[in-house]
């Protein structure tokens, strides 16, 4: 921690971002350190055959979540955070995990404890009970954590960060206009700006390179499977920092399509209607969007 506290301070050149990096390597630290101290604890009271009985079910249970989502996994466990990860991987991974424990404690352990002396007592002693609870509690953990820290991407976005500043136009013309015979001010209806990415699908190959969505059906379209969507377009006196994450409806075929990235920035939310207040006035700046390497998901 005392290193990453000095790395900090001899990069800071501006406010902002700082704390943000000291609290990933605090929880790097401690995540890792940390939790690593239980695998120690674990030798020093079971023996290495407890040690060895972690990492096998949880190997198995990530194993059989992958292997049984692959093959039949059809409804989506939370496609909003991993859009891969299925209620049917989920239960072949416990049962995968609960399979390798009931091995493990009545297969394996008796048989290695005829032949050697570094098995303790303890775990031979491991009524069904134990096994099962320890099957099921370190599969389902390493389906959690798997679907905490989930990579579901092929360079895939994940987040749209922008910093923005947007002023509705005040008085008169902070109203909105409406197109009608007079043009009219839309009463109590106050302009908001609109800021937002979809990804989208298009035919694999050249074939695709000209398709595009447009103004009349980028947010109707059946071929967007992710959208990043600004919820507050009111007024704001100062430059505001948002991230916005991609929300998946469905899982991306890197081998049937190619897929295209629009962002839309807008001053007035209905301006493709012609309804918008005259001086509304956004400013975008540092806009980014963060991808990560796509990994097949359970």
């Amino acid at each position: 921690m005392i290193v990453a506290f000095a790395a900090e301070i001899a990069r800071f050149k501006e406010p902002g971002g700082n704390v943000i990096n000291l609290a990933g390597a605090i929880l790097a630290v401690v995540y890792i350190g940390g939790l690593a101290t239980f695998l120690i604890q674990l030798r020093i009271a079971f023996g290495l055959a407890a040690l060895f009985s972690l990492i096998v079910v949880a190997k198995a249970g990530d194993t059989g979540a992958f292997v049984i989502g692959r093959m039949i996994g059809r409804t989506k466990m939370s496609p909003g955070i991993s859009p891969g990860k299925t209620i049917e991987g989920l239960i072949g991974g416990l049962l995968c995990g609960l399979l390798a424990a009931w091995f493990w404690f009545k297969v394996v352990i008796p048989i290695a404890a005829s032949k050697t002396w570094l098995i303790e007592d303890t775990i031979m002693k491991t009524p069904t009970y134990g096994w099962v609870l320890f099957g099921l509690g370190v599969a389902g953990a390493g389906v959690l954590g798997d679907l905490a820290e989930s990579r579901d991407n092929f360079s895939q976005a994940q987040k749209l960060e922008e910093e923005k500043q947007y002023e509705a136009a005040m008085e008169t013309y902070g109203k909105v206009i409406q197109q009608d015979d007079n043009y009219t001010a839309a009463q109590g209806k106050i302009d908001e700006c609109s800021i937002y990415a979809v990804l989208y699908k298009v035919t694999k190959g050249e074939a695709g390179i000209d398709e595009y969505l447009d103004g009349t059906n980028i947010m109707t379209s059946d071929k967007v499977i992710a959208r990043a969507q600004l919820p507050d377009g009111s007024d704001k006196s100062s430059f505001t920092e948002f991230r916005l994450p991609f929300i998946y409806t469905e899982e991306p075929d890197y081998d049937k399509y190619d897929y295209k990235l629009a962002v839309v920035f807008a001053s007035s939310k209905e301006g493709d209607y012609y309804r918008g207040a005259v001086g509304s006035t956004l400013i975008v700046d540092k806009t980014e969007v963060v991808c990560e390497p796509y990994m097949e998901e359970k």
